[in-house]
């Protein structure tokens, strides 16, 4: 049974309505992937007289569908068996008038017009050509009334057809299951499956325009975007929300909405914990369509299945989730604050009789949950409206907590003790026996005793502790476990008992016990629980108390603590304006200096910082308090306080809601300050203000608390960002008037951001501070002309800004003969106009000459320049060198001159590509005197190793350079470049091979070199390989290069695997071949053996495929070494499980050598292969692979060998959760829990026992890591 298909007999066993809705939606899916324009309808009363027509389609343009090829089309579906000799009277009628038979006006309508009769029947008839036999006695029936039409125009979609079309999409995948009663990707579900979870008397309509808002958003994404993420809280509506999104429209077939409808299916992560969904998506999301609601999706799975849908897929997706971390940019978080309306009218609906004061004071205990009026319901319902009166929330909390029990004191201090945590270890029943280290399972009960002893008033022992969450977890369900620990739900619960708690506890011993969490390791989720009070108002004078200007806890000393920051970071989203008031008044007269010195509580506070700028009412405040930790910047981090204050001056994306003039009073507050690090500050905000593109940022401070997210400002209009940058470049006009060595500086700032500023076409704004710097330093603007030059490019100037960047450019060009050589040299810049001028060598070599000749006629000589011209970068240093050869008389006196100069010049900034590009055009003779002059200058003589790359260098030039690697000036691989460059036309073979010779007496680098130079040459040049392949043969059979250490890179190994495999595929050559493997062999002794290297991998997968008597002989001695050789050899042949494993080299070779070499060489040969073999299937029934089974059934009775397949099978790699890795393994010992050998089956079995543990075990593990 195929999971991505429906198989024929399942839509032999459709009814005539599940039939029709299938064509139903097939048209609307089919509409929805092709994007078709037109209409469509099915009629759903099939049973009754149709005059021949149950559904139609008609379109402008078919688009290569399989299904719809005609422009106008008429399904007429059947249920039952329609046999040949019946179709004449499905197509024919009687008229009443003249008693003789005619073809039904609505089908004679479609196909007078060319249009397309199709027989949709739920019945095989593929037999004794069905189909065709059906569609001929169409074309007899229309004869017989005097009509003819093309054979084309008829056509029959039996079960096989529609099962075909259907197995394109999930939807109609799940819809027809449904219909037979089955499942199998467990599960997918249908909307109408999906809508059986919602109780009837609990709907409610989504009138709320927030809530449409959301709708019309997802819907909108629906159609650009392949993955959509829906967060919020437990309960918040967020899986009613999306059912609603697809819920279909029952008045008209042909409409978007039933198309979303048709595409849909709903898949519940949390009933089904193995990867069988990722799977589904990997191997089926290029041909199945459909769009598939995930609920209970965590973020870390998220990542994984939008990853898989975002190309190539025709698989959307919509996660849903309680979790408030997401990296989704298509995210739609639902907060309680805009659902209050969603409640009330849930409320209503289920309580019609109470008063709106009732109603209201419920919707205040929900909070925006609708989850909660369902937990509600029960103590509503048991009591009455009468119980709703005016008394705190606490005594009807508790009548939800307790249900029908009577209310107990010491119940409800265990749960609120519980809530203040956001979630607590906890070992019981559930998880107890998958612990088998006694000291861990200490640790995990350390929080139970903590909550008990410690937080419980009064304290209590921890078995009634234990007891009291059993209850709460079991028989409430207002304790979830998740991993190793418990959380009270629903979160609102929580908060509110969490508050019920710290409210009531004592101010002054509040530090104390805060110092005790840590101890407990409960501190990092009382934080975390703290953020949830933002939704409680009671919470926010705590926070003023605490933490407010005045409070104990936001002291100096204690905010730089760890303990002491991290508490205040949670508490900045509760109450904001409290907590910028107490780092406003605590910092504001810090100085440079002793910000630094806040060390320990400094990366928490950044954070909060971070979160307080966010929000426009505590903008100023936080951001000038963020500036003095940017000022006093001591750590090196990506969003450290210098990176989070300059993201703020950002046009867009900027981490605050703050406008975009607001910001200029925190800038001119740095600017204003007198302790220099405040003006440096300045200028780089200045530069941030300044960028026009690539905004991009950390995700994290919009999210705080569970409230909306918040939104980072936009302009309204660009002339509101031309007036901010505006207003900057003034700042840093009067920053560089009353500054001067900001110049460079300022210099900077605008190149950088000149070309984004002009192609908005507001270059003027930037003229005043380029008139005033141009007026006060006259020093070369190179960058700015490059800007100028992208500008005019790039982007779409207008007239004005055009002339004036071309002004400006002309205004800054060189105007004296080093800046010219600088620029035509040098670094000379792209020429933009025409970007094939650096393609092009005689244009080059043109400028160079005009040059020259200017130089000339102004009586200067290029040799004045020399200093310039052979120190640092020179791009085009090789081709003026040409040129200068070509100009000047004396030829070697100019080199002479050359190498004089280069001696002047530190080593470390010598640039010989002038020397190089003028040695390459002087004469034979004149290059010869310059070479020996080279080689006795013991300080130059190793620039011939790149001089000689260039122009006519003979074999008795690269013969001089013998001497030198003599002497050690080079290494010897410095010859490669020399002869590559020179040999590809400049040197004959025979010079090649004595020259190559010569070089493989320099050890093993030498043989090295010699082989790579062989290779280069001819790698890509056939006849030059004919001639080098004997010499090559011959220097790896000579020589074990697999052993050799000295390798100059990483391409040495597929030098070598490249020019073994040519040998061995352009014939067979068995004495190659056995030199390599006893090569392979020899290495296989070493440590430092590289088995895991792929170049060499495929040199042995050549082996084993045409050589594998001759490798297998020589390397199966390793495979019952007891030293190093067996591990390298299991290494290189051997298979790997899991995530990216693979079957292993050695057995893709003749595996039925393999079983008889085992039985010569038991007990260890069988061993040692089961522990390196295959166990996984790759194709077949099975899941066992062949041989592994193979091994299973013929060496079972070896001592060790189930034992060591064992050892194979827990040995893998993974990516994600291994619970999918386990279940396998679970299945391939089912398999064999028939077989023949009692031992096997015993062994079969405890494995089977112990992957089911360790499944568990995963499960757990999986959800803790989600936690954490």
């Amino acid at each position: 049974m195929l999971i991505n298909s429906v198989q024929s007999r399942e839509i032999e066993e459709l009814n005539a309505d599940q039939l029709t809705r299938l064509l139903q939606m097939l048209l609307g899916l089919e509409v929805q992937k092709r994007d078709l324009h037109g209409f469509y309808y099915v009629s759903r009363k099939i049973t009754t007289g149709d005059g021949g027509e149950d559904a139609r389609i008609t379109v402008d343009d078919t688009k290569s569908s399989n299904w719809v090829t005609n422009k106008l089309t008429l399904f007429q579906c059947k249920a039952t068996s329609l046999i040949p000799s019946q179709v004449e009277a499905e197509l024919l009628v009687t008229d009443p008038a003249t008693k003789e038979k005619k073809l039904k006006p609505v089908l004679k309508e479609v196909l007078d017009n060319g249009g397309h009769y199709i027989l949709f029947m739920s019945v095989d008839a593929s037999t004794r050509n069905g189909i065709a036999k059906r569609t001929e006695k169409m074309m007899e029936a229309c004869q017989s009334v005097g009509l003819t039409y093309q054979e084309n125009q008829f056509d029959v979609f039996d079960a096989n057809k529609i099962a075909e079309w259907a197995s394109e999409y999930i939807s109609t995948i799940a819809y027809v299951l449904e219909c037979n009663g089955r499942t199998r990707l467990a599960v997918f579900r249908t909307w109408h499956q999906w809508s059986l979870d919602y109780q009837e008397h609990l709907n409610f309509k989504f009138e709320d325009a927030y809530l449409q808002t959301q709708i019309s958003e997802i819907k909108t994404l629906l159609k650009t975007e392949n993955a959509i993420r829906v967060i919020g809280h437990s309960g918040i509506g967020k899986t009613r929300l999306v059912h609603e999104i697809f819920k279909p429209d029952p008045q008209n077939s042909d409409t978007e909405q039933n198309q979303l409808n048709a595409a849909v299916v709903y898949y519940d992560a949390a009933l089904v914990q193995d990867s069988e969904l990722e799977k589904y998506i990997v191997n089926f999301k290029e041909t199945t369509v459909g769009i598939i609601v995930i609920d209970n999706c965590p973020n870390e799975r998220h990542i994984v299945l939008a990853g898989l849908v975002r190309n190539n897929s025709r698989i959307k997706i919509v996660s849903i989730d309680f979790s408030l971390e997401t990296d989704e940019k298509n995210v739609i978080k639902l907060s309680r604050k805009i659902q209050e309306n969603t409640v009330k009218s849930m409320l209503k609906t289920r309580y019609p009789a109470f008063t709106e004061s009732e109603i209201e004071h419920l919707a205040q205990l929900a909070e925006g949950y609708p989850k909660m009026v369902e937990l509600l319901e029960d103590a509503v319902t048991k009591n009455g409206p009468n119980t709703i009166n005016t008394q705190l929330p606490k005594d009807f909390i508790q009548k939800l907590v307790f249900g029908r029990r009577d209310p107990n004191d010491g119940d409800y201090d265990v749960i609120k003790s519980c809530a203040i945590f956001s979630e607590f270890n906890f070992i019981d029943d559930e998880n107890n026996d998958l612990i088998q280290n006694q000291a861990r399972l200490q640790e995990l009960g350390k929080h139970r005793n903590f909550i008990a002893t410690s937080v419980c008033n009064p304290a209590i022992n921890e078995r009634t502790f234990f007891q009291t969450c059993k209850k709460f977890k079991d028989e409430r369900n207002i304790l979830e476990r998740r991993g190793y620990t418990l959380t009270v739900v629903p979160t609102p619960l929580a908060a509110n008992l969490a508050a019920d708690w710290i409210l009531n506890y004592p101010p002054e011993k509040f530090q104390e016990f805060c110092t005790s969490l840590v101890d407990a390791g409960l501190i990092e989720a009382f934080c975390k629980r703290l953020r949830s009070l933002d939704q409680i108002e009671r919470a926010k004078s705590l926070v003023e108390q605490l933490w407010g200007p005045q409070g104990p806890f936001a002291s100096a000393e204690v905010l730089n603590t760890e303990l002491g920051s991290r508490l205040f970071r949670s508490v900045v989203e509760v109450n904001p304006e409290a907590t910028v008031n107490a780092l406003a008044t605590l910092y504001s007269n810090y100085t440079v200096p002793e910000i630094k010195a806040i060390d320990k509580g400094r990366r928490n506070l950044i954070w909060s910082l971070e979160k307080l700028v966010f929000r426009k009412e505590t903008y100023e405040e936080a951001s000038a308090i963020l500036a003095k930790f940017a000022a006093g910047e001591t750590e090196n981090l990506g969003n450290n306080a210098t990176d989070q204050f300059l993201q703020t001056f950002h046009v867009f994306i900027p981490g605050t809601e703050a406008s975009l003039m607001q910001r200029l009073s925190v800038l001119d507050y740095c600017l204003e300050e007198s302790e220099p690090e405040y003006l440096d500050l300045a200028l780089n905000a200045i530069n941030e203000s300044l960028k026009s593109h690539s905004f991009q940022r950390m995700g994290g401070a919009e999210s705080q608390g569970f409230g909306t997210k918040l939104i980072d400002y936009v302009p309204e209009t660009w002339d509101e960002i031309y007036s901010y940058w505006e207003e900057t470049c003034d700042r840093l006009l009067t920053a560089v008037q009353q500054h001067p060595q900001l110049i460079p500086r300022a210099k900077n700032i605008i190149a950088s951001n000149l070309r984004g500023i002009f192609g908005r076409n507001q270059g003027s704004l930037l003229l005043p501070i380029i008139n005033y710097i141009r007026h006060v330093d006259s020093t070369l603007w190179e960058s700015v002309m490059k800007s100028l030059r992208s500008a005019l490019k790039y982007e779409q100037l207008d007239d004005a800004n055009r002339d004036l960047a071309n002004q400006l450019i002309i205004s800054f060009e060189p105007k004296d003969w080093s800046n010219k050589i600088r620029f035509l040299v040098s670094v000379p810049e792209w020429d933009y106009s025409d970007p094939d001028m650096y393609r092009n060598q005689e244009r080059v070599l043109g400028i160079l000459r005009n040059l020259l000749t200017e130089l000339a006629e102004q009586g200067v000589t290029a040799e004045q320049y020399l200093p310039q011209l052979l120190t640092g970068e020179q791009r085009r240093g090789v081709l003026f060198g040409r040129t200068l050869a070509e100009k000047v008389d004396g030829q070697l006196q100019t080199g002479e001159q050359i190498i004089d100069q280069l001696r002047q010049i530190d080593k470390d900034k010598r640039s010989a590509e002038v020397l190089a590009g003028f040695m390459s055009a002087v004469t034979r003779e004149t290059k010869k005197q310059l070479v020996d002059e080279l080689i006795a200058d013991r300080d130059l003589n190793y620039l011939l190793f790149s001089l000689l790359r260039f122009g006519q260098t003979e074999t008795a030039d690269i013969v001089k350079l013998f001497p030198l690697l003599d002497d050690h000036v080079a290494h010897i691989s410095a010859l490669i470049d020399v002869i590559v460059y020179v040999g590809n036309g400049g040197l004959s073979v025979p010079d090649v091979i004595g020259l190559c010779r010569r070089i493989e007496g320099y050890g093993e680098e030498g043989k090295w070199t010699a082989f790579t130079i062989y290779h280069q040459l001819s790698y890509s040049n056939e006849e030059l390989w004919a001639q080098f392949k004997p010499y090559i043969r011959n220097l790896i059979i000579q020589n074990n290069f697999i052993s050799m250490s000295e390798r100059h890179n990483t391409m040495d190994d597929f030098v070598f695997t490249n020019a073994c495999e040519r040998i061995l595929d352009e014939q067979q050559d068995d004495e190659f071949a056995i030199a390599i493997s006893d090569q392979l062999a020899e290495g296989l002794k070493s440590n430092d053996f590289r088995g895991g290297n792929s170049e060499l991998q495929d040199l042995v997968q050549h082996l084993m495929s045409k050589y594998f008597l001759i490798i297998f002989e020589r390397l199966s001695p390793a495979l019952i070494s007891k030293s190093m050789e067996y591990w390298n050899v299991k290494q290189l042949l051997g298979s790997r499980n899991g995530s990216f494993g693979h079957s292993g080299i050695l057995f893709s070779g003749d595996t039925t050598k393999i079983i008889e070499w085992c039985e010569k060489n038991k007990p260890m040969g069988p061993e040692r292969i089961a522990y390196m073999m295959p166990v996984f299937a790759t194709e077949g029934d099975g899941l066992w692979h062949p041989f592994a089974r193979l091994m299973i059934d013929r060496f079972y009775q070896v001592p060790g060998l189930l034992n060591e397949i064992g050892a194979n099978l827990g040995s893998f790699g993974w990516m994600g959760s291994a619970v999918p890795y386990y279940e396998k393994l679970s299945r391939m010992m089912q398999e064999l829990f028939d077989h023949k050998s009692l031992k096997v089956r015993k062994w079969a079995k405890a494995g089977y026992n112990s992957y089911q543990k360790q499944i568990r075990l995963e499960r757990l593990n999986d959800e803790q890591d989600r936690i954490e």
